[in-house]
């Protein structure tokens, strides 16, 4: 997300997954790029506002050239337990920088909920924001729960 004209999707179909490719651009779609690939189904969507999608319906989500304040928190919800968030950032040329987190951010927005595989920031423009690469496992919330009369555990 944004799929653009599906480079990432279609790559991915390849290896036999069922790929969402969604954009706020109808027009990406006009092309009809994803009716040769399969297992590609197209969306029209704006991804700042509410999804359309259910909790944990992704093993993985996929985000090239595009961040917002939020979109870590934002996503997790629709990632399984173990699901992948994978997340490469726009360069940050010009003045695009302005929209990057500074640094340190995306690791603090995964919080304790992720554990991070790879994370590379780089420096970009002069108030210390960064643009970064990701990719990052959601971790397996585990409860547990304390039979106080027979002292058992059942997870």
């Amino acid at each position: 997300m944004p799929c653009g004209f599906g480079r990432h999707s279609r790559l991915l179909s390849k290896f036999a997954c069922e790929v969402i490719s969604a954009d706020k651009d109808k027009d990406v779609f006009s092309n009809s790029w994803h009716s040769t690939a399969p297992r590609i189904t197209p969306v029209v969507l704006n991804a700042e506002k509410d999804l359309p999608f259910k909790e944990s319906a992704f093993s993985a989500i996929v985000v090239v050239h595009y961040y917002t304040p939020g979109l870590i928190a934002k996503l997790s919800g629709y990632l399984c337990p173990n699901g992948l968030l994978v997340i490469e950032s726009f360069g940050g040329h010009g003045n695009n920088w302005e929209g990057l987190p500074k640094a340190g951010q995306v690791a603090e927005d995964l919080g304790s909920g992720f554990e991070v595989i790879l994370l590379k920031e780089r420096i970009v423009g002069p108030k210390n924001n960064v643009s970064f690469k990701l990719v990052a496992r959601k971790k397996i919330a585990f409860t547990a729960k304390i039979d106080v009369e027979t002292k058992g555990i059942s997870l």
